[in-house]
C-alpha cells in the first residue's frame, strides 16, 4: 500500500487498485470520508459519510451510496496519467453531487439519485433524478426527472420532466418530448436529434438525416392531469406544459431509418450495467466508446445539419406510395378529392406570390 492509500476509522483514501468494497463494519466507520485519488481503482461498492474524487484515472466498479456530498475534482499533481473517472453503477446521496468542469469525462453508467445534482463534463449512461439540477456540458441517455428546478445548458438529453426549467443555448433532446409543471420559456431553439445520425455504424455519407428545432410554437398546455393524492401541495397542478413534435406534420420517410438506428444504439448503451462485467469492457473499448465519442463531440457542435421539421397533409398524400397506401383504405374518391384539394391549394399559392 502506498503512501497514499489510508484506511482507520474516519476516512478511506484510495489511490491503488483493491479487489473488495468499503463497507463500514461499526457504527463510527458509517460516517468515514471517502477520498478517490488518480490510480484509484475500487473493485466493488462503498458506503460512507461523503466521497471527494480526484481525476482523472478513477474507477469505482460498483454502487456507490453516501450520507452527505459527492464531489468530482482535477488533481492539480503533475505527471498524472490520462484517463477517465467512472462509476460502474448507480450513485446515490440525499445530498448533493458536484462534478467541476475538468479536462476528463466523468462516466456514470448507470442512475443517479441526488437531492442536488450539478453535472459538467459528464455522461450519464441512466437516469438523473434529483430535487434540482444544473446540466453543462453533459450527455444523459436516460432522462433527467427534477422535483424542483432544472437548468440545461450546453448538453444532451433524452427526455426532461421538472418543476421548472431554464433552457439555455445549445440544449438537444434525443426523444423529442420533455415535460415541466410551469411554462417552458425557450430564448434559444431545442434541437431535436432523433432524426439524425448518430451511429457510425449507419451509412455516414448518407445526408438525409438533421436535427429539427423546436422554439416557442413547439410548446403546449394540456391539462386533466390525474393527480397523486400523497403529491406536496407545492406540485399539485391539474396540468403540465410540454415541449413537442406531436403537434407537427412531419414527413419522416427519409429520416425513419435514424431514428430506428438511433432508438437501437442507445437502448444498446443503456443496457451495460445490466452486462456481464467482461462484456461491459468490450463494449466500452468498441462501438460503445465510439458512439460515446460521437455524443459528446455533438454538444460543441454548431453545424449540424437540419431537416425541414413542417409539412402538410397534402404534401404527403399526393406522394405516389402514400396514394397507393391510401387506396387500400379509402375509397377512389377519397384520394381523387384528397389530389384536387393539394391542386387547388397550390394554384392559390401561386396566385396569392404574383406581384
Amino acid at each position: 500500500m502506498n503512501i497514499d492509500s489510508i484506511q482507520d476509522s474516519t476516512r478511506v483514501v484510495l489511490s491503488e487498485l483493491r479487489h473488495g468494497s468499503i463497507i463500514p463494519g461499526n457504527r463510527a466507520e458509517m460516517w468515514r470520508e471517502l477520498f478517490l485519488l488518480p490510480g484509484a481503482d475500487l473493485r466493488g461498492s462503498a458506503f460512507g459519510k461523503s466521497l471527494y474524487v480526484e481525476g482523472p484515472d478513477v474507477n469505482v466498479e460498483a454502487s456507490i451510496y453516501v450520507r452527505e456530498s459527492i464531489k468530482v475534482a482535477e488533481s492539480d499533481k503533475e505527471g498524472i496519467q490520462s484517463g477517465n473517472v467512472t462509476f460502474g453503477s448507480c450513485v446515490t446521496t440525499p445530498d448533493s453531487i458536484l462534478v467541476d468542469p475538468v479536462s476528463f469525462r466523468v462516466r456514470f453508467l448507470s442512475n443517479i439519485y441526488a437531492g442536488i445534482v450539478n453535472l459538467n463534463s459528464s455522461i450519464v449512461y441512466g437516469n438523473v433524478y434529483a430535487r434540482s439540477g444544473v446540466i453543462r456540458d453533459s450527455v444523459i441517455l436516460g432522462g433527467v426527472f427534477c422535483r424542483g428546478n432544472l437548468s440545461l445548458e450546453n448538453c444532451i438529453v433524452t427526455t426532461f420532466r421538472a418543476n421548472s426549467v431554464n433552457i439555455g443555448q445549445k440544449v438537444s433532446l434525443l426523444f423529442p418530448i420533455a415535460m415541466a409543471e410551469k411554462p417552458i420559456k425557450l430564448d434559444y431553439p431545442v434541437r431535436a436529434l432523433s432524426f439524425y445520425n448518430l451511429s457510425d455504424s449507419q451509412d455516414s455519407n448518407d445526408n438525409t438525416g438533421g436535427s429539427v428545432l423546436l422554439d416557442e410554437r413547439d410548446v403546449y398546455k394540456i391539462g386533466d392531469q390525474m393527480i397523486e393524492e400523497n403529491e406536496d401541495e407545492e406540485h399539485k397542478n391539474n396540468h403540465l406544459y410540454v415541449l413537442s413534435m406531436d403537434q407537427r406534420v412531419m414527413d419522416a420517410e427519409k429520416v425513419i431509418e435514424h431514428f430506428r438506428g438511433n432508438r437501437k444504439s442507445l437502448e444498446f448503451l443503456t443496457l451495460i450495467d445490466h452486462m456481464p462485467s467482461a462484456q461491459k469492457d468490450q463494449i466500452q473499448k468498441g462501438g460503445g466508446a465510439k458512439l460515446e465519442d460521437r455524443l459528446m463531440g455533438l454538444v460543441e457542435r454548431e453545424d449540424i445539419p437540419e431537416v425541414d421539421g413542417y409539412s402538410t397533409i397534402e404534401d404527403i398524400f399526393v406522394r405516389a406510395d402514400m396514394i397507393d397506401t391510401i387506396k387500400s383504405f379509402v375509397s377512389e374518391d377519397v384520394v381523387k378529392a384528397m389530389k384536387q384539394l393539394s391542386e387547388d391549394r397550390k394554384s392559390a399559392n401561386e396566385e396569392n406570390s404574383k406581384p
